[in-house]
C-alpha cells in the first residue's frame, strides 16, 4: 500500500463539480461543489456546516453522463476564514459492488480529464 506526500491512502485528484448533498439526518438537499477526489473520498465546499460521523449522500453531476451517487461518511467540517463556506472532508462508503464500480469510474474520468488539461497546455506552450 502506498500513501500519498500528506499520509493519505489515495492521491486527491483536483476537481471542480457541482453537487446535491443530503445528510441522511436531515433529509434537506443542498448544493455543494466537489473540490477533489481520491478513491477514499472527496472534500466538499459548501455553505452548510457538517458534523464529524454524520452520513451524507452526494449526488455529482458529470461533465458527460449521469450523475454519481455516492454516500460518505463526514471526517471533518472546517469553516473557510473570511467566508460563507466550509470545507468537508468525507470517506466513501460504497455498500454494493456496483457502487464501489461508479466510485472507480468517477475518480478514473476525473484523473484522465485532469491529465488532459495537462497535455494540452504542455502542447501549447512548446
Amino acid at each position: 500500500m502506498s500513501f500519498s506526500n500528506d499520509g493519505r491512502r489515495y492521491e486527491r485528484i483536483p476537481v471542480l463539480d457541482y453537487a446535491m448533498v443530503r445528510s441522511t439526518n436531515s433529509g434537506h438537499p443542498f448544493r455543494a461543489l466537489v473540490i477533489d477526489v481520491s478513491l477514499g473520498g472527496l472534500r466538499l465546499r459548501s455553505e452548510h456546516d457538517f458534523n464529524p460521523g454524520e452520513l451524507i449522500e452526494i449526488q455529482i453531476a458529470q461533465e458527460k453522463g449521469e450523475p454519481v451517487t455516492v454516500v460518505a461518511e463526514v471526517r471533518h467540517s472546517n469553516e473557510v476564514e473570511g467566508s460563507p463556506f466550509y470545507l468537508c472532508g468525507g470517506r466513501f462508503l460504497p455498500k454494493t459492488h456496483e457502487q464501489r464500480v461508479a466510485i472507480v469510474h468517477y475518480v478514473h474520468d476525473a484523473f484522465r480529464s485532469g491529465a488532459e488539461k495537462i497535455m494540452a497546455a504542455e502542447t501549447a506552450n512548446a
